[in-house]
Formats: structure tokens, sequence, C-alpha cells
């Protein structure tokens, strides 16, 4: 009997890490303390308006001439300095 329960401990241990892992590739997580994996509500709110402001970053971009994805790519790694840059920068003239 003791070792279905170790089997089914290895078993449900096993689909933990690979939740984790998904968990991980999703959103930014943080660790307890024993090492584990957890997702935290401020850490969503984070990834999600990150996300959001990206999102209204290249919709500006386009206003003012410029590349919406370049600008969306460029305000995932920067974020609000990405948004900074946008307003000071002057809008680009396009010639037909």
């Amino acid at each position: 009997m003791s070792t279905k329960a170790t089997r089914r401990e290895r078993r449900v241990e096993k689909q933990e890490k690979f939740r984790h892992v998904l968990v991980n590739a999703a959103i930014l997580t943080t660790c307890n303390e024993k090492g584990r994996v957890v997702v935290t509500y401020e850490n969503a709110q984070f990834v999600v308006g990150w996300g959001t402001l990206s999102l209204i970053n290249a919709g500006l971009a386009q206003a003012k001439g410029r590349s919406g994805l370049l600008w969306w790519l460029i305000s995932l790694l920067l974020g609000p300095v990405a948004t900074f840059l946008i307003v000071i920068l002057p809008r680009v003239e396009q010639e037909f």
C-alpha cells in the first residue's frame, strides 16, 4: 500500500511542477520559503498593467506616424520610459 501512495505522491508532485512551469511562463511568480513557486495577485496585476501600457504606447506611436509594432516591442522592455519617449519625440510627417 505504501508503494501506491508513493507513486501517487510522485505523480502529484510532477503535476505540480508542470503547473508551476506553465504559470511561470505565463506571469511573474515568486518563491515561498520552501522554494515552491507561488503566484501572487500583485504580480498578476503588474503584468496586466505593463501589457496594457504597451498597447497604449503602440496606439500613441501610430497616432504620431511611427511603427506601432516596433513601439509595442520597445514598450514591453522599457514600459513607462517608452511612453515618455513617444510623448517627447516629434510627429513623423509621412509623404505620399
